[in-house]
């Protein structure tokens, strides 16, 4: 099996874990931020975190944090 499609069936595993859970770990986070293979994949991240906290009264501040730098390193695409 190509090394590609190794990084993406643990990327898949680790955004499924991190949506199905009420609040994910600070560790998994880490995780699948150190395993996101393409801007795809990173934009669909933090859509997850983004419906996360969307779905809370009272989101985590460390989860809104997270979310503002990790659209901070995304450059702007123009629309």
């Amino acid at each position: 099996m190509p090394t590609s499609e190794l990084r993406s069936r643990y990327y898949e595993y680790l955004l499924t874990n991190i949506q199905d859970t009420g609040c994910p770990s600070t560790t998994m986070l880490d995780r699948i931020e150190q395993a996101i293979p393409d801007r795809e994949s990173f934009e669909r991240y933090v859509g997850a975190l983004l419906d996360k906290v969307t779905e809370d009264r009272h989101p985590s501040p460390m989860m809104l944090e997270r979310i503002r730098k990790l659209l901070a390193r995304l450059p702007d695409d123009g629309s």
